[in-house]
């Protein structure tokens, strides 16, 4: 049976919940972060066309969140990391409740016999690292990572159609210069490259860092903060509840957002679970 909308934000709350019931049991940092922060400055809540929720954490709280979850009595949620799971393609982790199945258009360009058929309603969470001071190194530091991302992309992504441009030039260029990299990547280990994306992100001590960043965050550079915005956390509403927030939040959302109280145009409001969700007949 499909969700519909107040369904899925009701999973999702129930999600961020049990995460943050483990974080405060064991002392563990994490801030609302991206949209999530964004819905409960704005919304105190859900940002009303978006349908999934962010979360950061320090890299030693993230490492130990890891360790810590291995340890959890076993419920409907199951953590999604590269320890846990033999084809995790993220170099973040998910907690996922195994109750839900998620359908993301997204994933239908990547070969199944890597990421599987089934996939999970999920919540994101993101390490925060460090990044380089200097400006020029940072630059460096960027343009490496997206390369990693983008290799990442073609080594796992099937050789068909995935570009739907309007215009019918750009979306056959696109579509014959995606397969054919696809072609090339395909041939190298995708584990491989997440590798050394991993070992660059971590290149960077939190603690000891001026300027921090989720380093893989879909805003790329501008997720670049000082580290004084994540120094300490004020409560904030989302959905009737209390999580925390960074102290610097309003730095953090105009660093992204601009004006972050402004509602963008209708056609930049986008759904994450495009395709749906299903209740998962075998544990309902």
């Amino acid at each position: 049976m499909k969700l519909n909308e107040t369904e899925i934000k009701k999973h999702l709350l129930e999600i961020l919940v049990a995460f943050d019931l483990i974080c405060k049991d064991n002392d563990l940092m994490y801030f609302l972060v991206g949209g999530t922060l964004l819905g409960a400055i704005r919304h105190e809540g859900f940002i009303p066309w978006d349908d999934d929720i962010d979360v950061a954490m320090p890299r030693k709280d993230y490492n130990k969140f890891i360790e810590i979850f291995k340890n959890q009595k076993k419920s409907n949620f199951v953590l999604e990391s590269r320890s846990t799971k033999e084809n995790h393609i993220y170099p973040f982790i998910k907690l996922s409740d195994k109750r839900i199945i998620a359908m993301e258009k997204g994933l239908k360009c990547y070969r199944k016999d890597i990421i599987g058929e089934i996939n999970y309603l999920y919540i994101d969470i993101f390490p925060l690292d460090g990044v380089p001071s200097n400006t020029f190194v940072r630059w460096l530091f960027f343009k490496r990572l997206k390369y990693y991302e983008l290799a990442i992309y073609f080594s796992l992504r099937n050789r068909r159609h995935c570009y739907n441009d309007k215009n019918l030039l750009k979306r056959i260029f696109k579509n014959c210069a995606g397969d054919l990299l696809a072609s090339f990547y395909n041939l190298i280990s995708y584990k491989a490259i997440l590798d050394k994306l991993e070992r660059l992100v971590q290149k960077y001590s939190y603690s000891s860092s001026d300027f921090v960043a989720n380093n893989v965050g879909r805003y790329g550079s501008k997720e670049v903060i000082y580290r004084a915005v994540f120094s300490d956390f004020v409560e904030g509403t989302f959905e009737g509840k209390k999580f925390p927030i960074p102290i610097g939040f309003d730095s953090y959302l105009r660093r992204i957002y601009g004006d972050y109280m402004k509602l963008p145009a209708e056609n930049d409001r986008r759904y994450h679970f495009d395709d749906g969700l299903y209740y998962n007949d075998n544990l309902i």
